[in-house]
């Protein structure tokens, strides 16, 4: 899927590269916008044609005509690339995603995501504040009429023995239940978000999205190699008004913890 796009990454990240340097920034990222969302659109067909993947959704549409926050669980390494497959309800290339910082350096991709305005956290409160504060207004400021989507895993790290064990033990520390399909969340960063998205009113919406897998999880790229992808997506879709989120850290937490309990009853 991705060995598909990586030679017009490498034509087309050169080009959107000279043009920065240019001084036509809006230039090079309306080009990396239009060509990534083409890549996508180009993945989603090979998935759907190719590997026969099937997805179903239910809850409440996402529309796609205005500034949305998304968050979800995090089942797997790919569940971003799985959640392309929502298109038309997010057009893929306004789709900003929240990666680890370590992505930022990938060749090809990820040079290619720093073109086209992705968020790349670090982990470090610091640093990521700032960060946050200045990328979401940076947006905001320059969206020209278009409507970008957000797309967050508050939980941080995808679901393995291991991250289940560091929630086990977050959980045992601060008095909450342990948990086995999904991992508890971190606040500080969908807390700055929702801060800065409320202080430049580029969003109305937030939606909380559940997703689950029928068939083989893959968790590395070996396994789509070998196991291939599994035969069906399921994701459930529910839309909360930023007027009914918190604002502060404490209430975000204990409206992310009702998420979390609605989740694993569901």
């Amino acid at each position: 899927i991705f060995v598909f796009g990586i030679p017009a990454y490498v034509v087309i990240g050169g080009i959107c590269y000279v043009l920065l340097l240019c001084n036509t920034g809006w230039l090079s990222r309306w080009l990396s916008e239009l060509f990534y969302g083409i890549w996508i659109q180009a993945c989603v067909t090979i998935m759907r044609a190719v590997y026969g993947l099937r997805i179903r959704i239910t809850g409440t549409p996402i529309n796609p005509d205005q500034w949305n926050l998304l968050i979800s669980n995090h089942r797997c390494e790919f569940d971003w690339m799985f959640l392309w497959c929502l298109e038309p309800y997010i057009p893929p290339r306004y789709l900003k995603i929240v990666m680890k910082h370590i992505l930022k350096h990938v060749p090809v991709v990820g040079w290619s995501c720093q073109i086209i305005w992705m968020y790349f956290i670090k982990r470090k409160w610091e640093e990521d504040k700032p960060y946050i504060r200045d990328m979401v207004r940076y947006l905001a400021e320059s969206s020209n009429g278009k409507t970008y989507t957000t797309l967050l895993f508050p939980e941080g790290t995808n679901l393995t023995t291991l991250s289940i064990a560091s929630s086990d033990r977050f959980a045992k520390n601060n008095g909450l239940p342990s948990l086995q399909r999904v991992l508890h969340p971190r606040i500080a960063g969908l807390h700055a978000f929702l801060t800065n998205h409320r202080a430049t009113k580029s969003i109305d919406f937030l939606y909380d999205l559940t997703i689950g897998y029928v068939g083989d999880i893959p968790n590395n790229a070996g396994d789509i190699l070998v196991t291939g992808l599994p035969r069906e997506i399921h994701v459930h879709i529910e839309r909360y008004s930023m007027d009914y989120i918190p604002e502060d850290v404490e209430g975000v937490t204990e409206w992310c913890q009702y998420l979390v309990s609605e989740r694993t009853s569901s």
